[in-house]
């Protein structure tokens, strides 16, 4: 008996590596999985990525069937992605003897709905945050048309018929016991939040330290709309004037000519700054020598149910963190075990007081292993496998 893993996000993106592949690599020691996923043609076509990729597969011990990425036109691109993927899907499910679908996200559980529907096969709907209405914040949608009406009758159908459905932080389980349009439903819930790989992630392996002097301040990850980068930018710009031989680094793979400009509009000198792209096994590398990283996001409603993945990753690595509040479990864990500063606000003297507060903590004695412990109780990909394996012992239908 085997369980299918679907997510639209590809193995080939660093969300695959980190969280899928990471999970995946412990679960077939127990299970028998065959992953799903979606793959931009772009990262395809890369073919030593691709084959590094399906060496490591090969050697986790899991099967992977990769489908193509369509983007545009939209609507027609996800619908024809989502066709694709059901019949495939279906082929999987009769081929393997698959007893258990786990859905990564929103959009394929689309096919793990009609899936249970046709078939009968349970589903885990992993969602990783409120999709739909993020959408709407970030102003795709308009809350009161018929796609964002149709989207939020499509999301109840995914929670009233999954097995159980996954959230990455407590917040996420009570923000959706109070939505009126579940009342009444007998939905199960657990948390499991972003995890990081300890092994991969740690002091040692992120040994390192920035010139003499010097203090260098880390960003990883997305830079688009939604994160507040320019918000990181004047936090950069108000450390260089306390320290001015202050330096920034920014690990990211798509947002390149967004970031560089908005680099140049803050004036921020090249000298001071480093935009570096790498594969996720690399991370721990470019992440050597930083004194703290920052993650901002907009404080939208939606946010409650989003933790970032790179603050498991920076914390695991030693790093303490500077974070705005409003989402996921950010306050929870930085404040909670004072291995971060969270912002309120960003008026310029919220901004003074936390980078004042920042380089207090960084200066601290014993901050680098007080920033391992806190990873190892949040972000333990350990514990977070050990959940996804008992919950598929649990759900597995005999065949």
């Amino acid at each position: 008996m085997s369980v299918l893993y679907l997510s639209y996000d590809g193995l080939l993106e660093q969300l695959g590596q980190s969280q899928v592949f990471q999970y995946l690599r412990g679960l077939s020691r127990e299970h028998s999985i065959i992953l799903l996923t979606y793959e931009k043609p772009s990262d395809w076509r890369d073919e030593g990525r691709r084959k590094d990729a399906q060496r490591r597969v090969r050697e986790a011990g899991f099967r992977w069937v990769a489908l193509t990425y369509h983007q545009r036109p939209v609507v027609l691109a996800k619908l024809y992605d989502l066709a694709v993927g059901f019949v495939v899907a279906s082929y999987l499910s009769i081929r393997y003897r698959v007893r258990l679908v786990h859905s990564r996200s929103y959009v394929v559980t689309v096919i793990a709905l009609a899936l249970r529907v046709v078939g009968g096969i349970p589903y885990i709907f992993d969602m990783r945050g409120f999709w739909f209405d993020a959408r709407a914040e970030m102003g795709t949608w308009e809350k009161r048309s018929l796609s964002f009406r149709f989207a939020k009758w499509l999301e109840r159908q995914f929670i009233a018929y999954s097995s159980t459905v996954v959230a990455l932080s407590r917040g996420a389980v009570e923000a959706m016991r109070s939505w009126p349009q579940l009342a009444g439903l007998p939905v199960r819930y657990e948390v499991v939040t972003v995890c990081a790989d300890l092994d991969l992630f740690s002091p040692r392996r992120c040994a390192g330290s920035p010139a003499e002097g010097d203090f260098l301040l880390g960003y990883v990850g997305s830079a688009g709309p939604g994160y507040l980068f320019d918000r990181f930018l004047e936090c950069f710009l108000e450390l260089r004037r306390r320290r001015p031989g202050a330096r920034l680094r920014v690990v990211n793979r798509r947002d390149h000519a967004f970031i560089r400009e908005r680099m140049a509009d803050f004036k921020i000198p090249d000298h001071a700054a480093e935009l570096v792209s790498v594969e996720h096994q690399d991370v721990p590398g470019r992440i050597a020598g930083m004194d703290a990283g920052v993650f901002f996001f907009r404080a939208d409603p939606s946010r409650v149910a989003s933790v970032p993945t790179r603050m498991g990753e920076f914390l695991a690595s030693g790093i303490p963190c500077l974070s705005n509040a409003g989402f996921g479990n950010a306050e929870e864990v930085l404040q909670g075990e004072g291995v971060g500063v969270v912002l309120r606000g960003f008026e310029r003297v919220q901004i003074e007081e936390a980078v004042d507060a920042l380089l207090a903590l960084t200066s601290e004695p014993g901050m680098r292993e007080k920033c391992v412990r806190a990873a190892h109780k949040y972000f333990s990909l350990a514990d977070g496998t050990a959940s996804y394996s008992r919950m598929y012992r649990e759900l597995m239908v005999p065949s």
